[in-house]
């Protein structure tokens, strides 16, 4: 990418890719504008986007993506030990609990990103059992034991 003397950035003539890596509220403006310059003919990819830093408006712009990977912590407040998960192509997106031990389980799958309260509903309707419960109960009473 370039800057002109006036100090606006802009791509390429002829920019067939363009990468932008965790951008900020700051500079998803500055991507929008400059994929409204380049149209359709150049492919822009959006890595790791700040998006609980973003507003409405510039979380209505990326609707316009199609996001291909995702894998962060759930909201830990509403959801402990949880993780947001969604591949490309496959549509859908996964929340899973990480128990003490073993794999994450899935506790909820949704075609769209799930929100807040989505994410507060599956955690309070999962079912743990009671193998599962016991042996978390067993390995948080062994770490008090070294704290």
């Amino acid at each position: 990418a370039t800057g002109s003397s006036s100090g606006k950035f802009a791509l390429p003539a002829n920019c067939e890719v363009a990468l932008f890596v965790a951008p900020g509220p700051r500079e998803l403006p500055l991507i929008e504008s400059l994929c409204a310059d380049v149209g359709m003919g150049t492919l822009v990819i959006i890595l790791n986007a700040r998006r609980e830093q973003m507003d409405a408006t510039t979380q209505t712009m990326l609707l316009e993506f199609t996001p291909v990977f995702h894998l962060a912590a759930a909201p830990q407040d509403a959801a402990p030990n949880c993780l947001v998960y969604h591949a490309y192509p496959n549509p859908t997106w996964l929340l899973a609990r990480k128990p003490k031990v073993g794999q994450p389980k899935v506790i909820g799958s949704s075609d769209v990103r799930f929100d807040r309260d989505d994410v507060t509903d599956l955690f309070e309707k999962m079912d743990v059992g009671d193998v599962e419960v016991a042996v978390e109960g067993v390995l948080n009473n062994v770490a008090s034991w070294f704290s």
